[in-house]
């Protein structure tokens, strides 16, 4: 449904971007359920696959899962735990908390491996573009349509795999400047077109 009814533009209304501290390393936030069809079971060959190549890249992981979910959380806590480069957010997340960290992020990652994707989009797509994130994305989605008139907004891997979804964030962090400025133009197409404002205007338009 567009104008897609996002959340993050009141958000926003409220809260001026704010200034980030300078740090060494390029931050990845994966956030959202710990599911496979979120491709949380890819993170950890993706980690490895930026790891060994490089050394200015972090990822910060959100941990939200169901208890049928538990066994592959508790598992890539272990892995995050040896890791140098991975920090974990535990559990649900309140709304100013969940878009401080899309704000405070270089780019998110959207491994996402279900067919559901295919004929519709991701709230979480939606708001890091709406906040003028990179993003990384599946193939043959509408996240990856999306981007085709915005190509220096984010990366459609190459495949649904870990090592494509890993050269696809270095790709990214490996000309960030390009990245950054593409992203931050989408978001003046997101922020005419798309937001909670936008939404209920259209809703009581066709009302009247």
């Amino acid at each position: 449904v567009m104008p897609y009814p996002n959340p993050a533009s009141t958000w926003r209304r409220d809260h001026p971007s704010a200034r980030r501290a300078q740090r060494s390393k390029q931050r990845i936030l994966f956030c959202g359920e710990a599911t496979m069809r979120k491709g949380f079971h890819l993170l950890a060959d993706i980690i490895r696959t930026v790891g060994d190549a490089r050394r200015d890249v972090e990822f910060a992981i959100q941990l939200n899962g169901w208890q049928s979910d538990n066994e592959r959380v508790v598992e890539f806590q272990k892995f995050a735990r040896a890791r140098y480069d991975t920090k974990t957010i535990a559990g649900f997340i309140g709304e100013d908390d969940y878009y401080r960290l899309i704000e405070d992020a270089d780019a998110v990652l959207l491994p996402y491996q279900s067919p559901v994707y295919r004929s519709g989009t991701s709230a979480v797509f939606e708001e890091a573009m709406y906040l003028s994130k990179p993003v990384i994305v599946p193939p043959e989605t509408m996240m990856a349509a999306q981007l085709v008139p915005h190509a220096d907004a984010g990366v459609v891997a190459g495949g649904m795999d870990a090592v494509s979804f890993g050269k696809a964030v270095m790709t990214i962090v490996g000309d960030y400047p390009r990245f950054a400025t593409g992203a931050s133009a989408a978001a003046e197409a997101w922020q005419a077109r798309d937001g909670m404002n936008r939404f209920v205007a259209y809703l009581l338009d066709r009302a009247r």
